[in-house]
């Protein structure tokens, strides 16, 4: 039964409301799919009566209808009306809470609840109202189920199901018969009616299937189920009948499905088996997408399952906050919309929509066959096989290309041939398809074919031993195929004749970065703010070149432009840097306050157009050195991480662009990013602006002010920098569009700093610039100037 709203503490509620109003917009991300999920919240801030939503329905119209705790909601996508009890109006609603809905073809709504039965007729707007009046237990949860097709229904009134006459509304009691045996209808808690017309019956204990006959009576048989643990109460709650004639099945217990061939016999999902170790697993909604997913409902999380692999899950988060548990999942007839019902969190609008990125490999607790070791990925490759391979903070994992199931190396003491350590920073495929993985505490491990074991080479005192520090940072293949690793000591050369390797010290830095020219020169650069050349055909370090003081950091990506001199440095704190390798000097520093997205640079690609990739700590860049211009991507852009980590992009064979960081790996075609690169024309709401004593009120479109207008950032060297402006943004018509105020770069002229939007800014200095949800781009950089 729903906790009463006066029975939960104000203080959470507040809270609640407070922190899922914050959370507007949310990208999740299925694993393996181009698919990105925005999440809205709509509760009592966006208008919902109260904040329990039971039921979810649809009318023909579009409508959605709400069975809530506050009564009878119906949603046009704009606002809500609001249908209450009505106790002394015979025509109104008939019971204050709405636990289960079901629309007619005509249009009405059924709306059942504590001790009523209400119709709402579409053509007067009026309800027709059954109540019940009889003694014993109140279940607080009324059930409803289509029992032919003749206007006939079965409800639950009180403890107990009875046959409802929708042209008389008259109830009749329900007898039941399993097996020869006649069952208390109490006993059942679910009764669904299949496309076939059967009848199935769930239990506490057991499960059936029969028929209704004239009579009045449900004669049925009992369908074998392989319980995964017999102390837990099965507790049925919901039966789902797929096209393709599967049952599923969702218990107190866990979800059960029967592939629809031969004789009934249900058997657990396996994502199931290991979570039962761990406590009840109670399923709260279970149904089926257009697109032939099976949705479940479990407290504050959505489980995804595809029919054709029952073994194979996806994972959807609501936001974790206390009490709030989903009680209903709906998908309208758009098939692109979701929307979920919640206790205490009023419903959530789930839209999907196919992404440019792909959420490659990431971390799924509850499905560890289809689930990378750790969510910290440091490094990528896909292998001549089409496998690919990650570095990650806890072990090596392993996603086949086509079923994308993994295998997850670990070290085990006591297990010789064993992952050398499970905290990696690299793996790679040499040309002759070796894999090595670079630790951070055992040094370089190379894993050996013919028997799956790894290779250890560990620290030694030979002369050709790994040196003394075991933290591998770099791992790549110079054009001759000489294999050389970078770590704290300086870089060191691999010899497969003798296994063992070739080291060149260099005092002082720990080399996190390499990268190597077609005549076999490789660059290296660390944490001494220089960056080195090493003659490979020689094996000895040639020259050093001290950085600037725009290069006073750590150096943890480097990047080679193929058609010119250019050589590109990420740095820790400073943005990127370029390097002219024919001139042996430094250039230029990008940053922030050049359009970057972060000045934390993690990795760097450069793509067949000449543009470069920048993974940074608050997103992606590409910057593109021809126009001087950027474009940065973010999670309003379908990201599904913007933080990313040093050493991890990884350019593959077919083109793609593999970024690691924290969440897992990022996926993409830059050749196919599409960016929109208008600026949006939706409106600004300024609720106050303050400028050298002077104060007015706007709430007009940015384009219609008539004494503000957007000037280029690099004209704006004379503006009032005290300007202080409060205001909120708007969403445009279309949902898709719209501006925010935010602030940019301490120093004038030097273009946008896009940090994450926030609305309302508050009293401080703010600057204008206009971000669109679909392209995530910043444009123009510019202020708000007094004319």
């Amino acid at each position: 039964m729903p906790k009463s709203p006066a029975s939960f503490p104000e203080k959470y509620r507040l809270f609640i409301r407070w922190y899922l109003a914050m959370l507007v917009i949310l990208p999740f991300g299925l694993q393996g799919q181009h698919f990105h999920f925005e999440i809205t919240q709509l509760g009592p801030e966006q208008g919902l009566p109260g904040d329990e939503v039971q039921a979810i329905a649809q009318d023909k119209w579009g409508y959605l209808w709400f069975g809530a705790v506050e009564g009878l909601i119906r949603y046009d996508g704009r606002s809500f009306r609001h249908f209450s009890y009505a106790p002394e109006d015979s025509t109104g609603l008939a019971g204050k809470i709405v636990t289960a809905l079901h629309i007619e073809p005509s249009g009405d709504v059924w709306a059942i609840g504590h001790q009523h039965i209400s119709r709402l007729d579409r053509k007067t707007n009026l309800f027709v109202n059954r109540h019940h009046s009889g003694e014993g237990p109140k279940t607080g949860a009324w059930g409803i189920a289509q029992l032919d097709t003749t206007g006939r229904f079965l409800v639950k009134v009180n403890d107990n199901w009875e046959i409802l006459e929708k042209g008389t509304n008259e109830l009749y009691p329900l007898q039941v018969v399993v097996d020869r045996e006649i069952i208390p209808s109490g006993q059942i808690m679910t009764i669904t009616r299949d496309s076939s017309g059967f009848l199935w019956l769930g239990t506490d204990d057991w499960l059936a299937r029969g028929r209704f006959l004239d009579s009045g009576r449900i004669q049925a048989e009992k369908i074998p189920i392989i319980r995964a643990k017999n102390d837990f109460p099965l507790g049925t709650r919901l039966f789902l009948f797929t096209p393709s004639g599967q049952v599923w099945l969702s218990t107190w217990a866990g979800v059960y499905f029967w592939d629809g061939k031969g004789r009934p016999e249900f058997i657990m999902a396996p994502i199931y088996q290991k979570e039962l170790a761990n406590g009840e697993i109670d399923t709260r909604t279970l149904n089926q997408d257009y697109q032939g997913r099976i949705w479940v409902g479990l407290h504050n999380k959505i489980w995804i399952f595809h029919p054709d692999r029952p073994d194979m899950v996806d994972t959807l988060f609501l936001p974790a906050l206390p009490n709030v548990n989903i009680t209903s999942v709906f998908h309208d007839a758009s098939g692109k919309t979701h929307w979920v019902g919640t206790n205490w969190g009023g419903v959530f609008r789930v839209r999907e929509r196919r992404s440019q990125f792909e959420h490659l490999a990431r971390f799924n607790l509850y499905n560890p066959s289809h689930s990378l070791a750790h969510p910290m990925v440091y490094n990528s490759l896909q292998d001549r096989k089409g496998n690919w391979w990650f570095a990650t903070f806890d072990g090596l994992s392993q996603m086949d290309g086509n079923s994308r199931q993994f295998r997850n190396y670990k070290h085990r003491i006591e297990q010789p041939g064993s992952l050398p350590d499970n905290r990696l920073c690299k793996v790679y495929e040499d040309r002759k398809g070796n894999i090595w993985v670079g630790t951070r505490h055992s040094g370089p491990g190379r894993l050996l074919p013919e028997d799956g074991l790894f290779a250890s080479y560990r620290k030694g005192s030979s002369p050709c031993a790994f040196p003394n520090d075991n933290y591998v940072r770099s791992i790549l293949e110079d054009p001759v195929g000489q294999l050389w690793l970078s770590h704290t000591d300086g870089i060191s050369m691999y010899q497969p004749g003798k296994d063992c390797f070739f080291n060149i010290h260099i005092e002082g830095v720990t080399i996190c970065a390499m990268d190597a020219d077609p005549d076999g020169s490789i660059w290296a650069a660390g944490t001494n703010q220089s960056l080195y050349l090493i003659d490979a055909k020689k094996k000895k370090l040639v020259a050093e070149y001290p950085g600037p003081d725009f290069l006073k950091t750590h150096v943890y990506a480097l990047c080679s432009d193929a058609n010119s001199d250019d050589l590109w440095l990420g740095t820790m704190e400073n943005g990127v840097v370029r390097f002219d390798k024919r001139k042996r000097q430094f250039v230029e520093s990008i940053s922030t306050e050049d359009g970057l997205a972060g000045n934390v640079i993690a990795s760097l690609l450069m793509d067949r157009r000449d543009r470069l990739w920048v993974g940074t700590e608050s997103g992606l860049s590409c910057f593109d050195p021809a126009s001087r211009s950027f474009t940065n991507f973010n999670l309003a852009d379908d990201l599904p991480f913007e933080v990313f980590i040093a050493g991890s992009a990884y350019a593959a064979e077919d083109g793609s662009f593999v970024f690691g960081g924290y969440g897992g790996a990022l996926r993409f075609f830059p050749d196919r990013i599409e960016k929109d690169s208008t600026l949006p024309r939706a409106p600004v709401h300024l609720t106050s602006l303050r400028s050298m004593g002077l104060h007015q009120v706007f709430d007009l479109p940015v384009e219609e002010l008539d004494r503000w207008r957007c000037a280029p950032a690099k004209t704006t060297s004379n503006l009032n920098s005290t300007l202080s402006i409060t205001g909120s943004p708007a969403l445009s018509n279309t949902d898709t569009k719209w501006a925010v105020l935010t602030p940019i770069g301490n120093r004038p002229g030097k273009g946008v700093m896009p940090p994450t939007p926030i609305s309302p800014p508050g009293n401080t200095s703010w600057r204008f610039s206009a971000w669109t949800a679909r392209g995530g781009f910043w444009a123009p950089p510019g202020h708000l100037k007094y004319r």
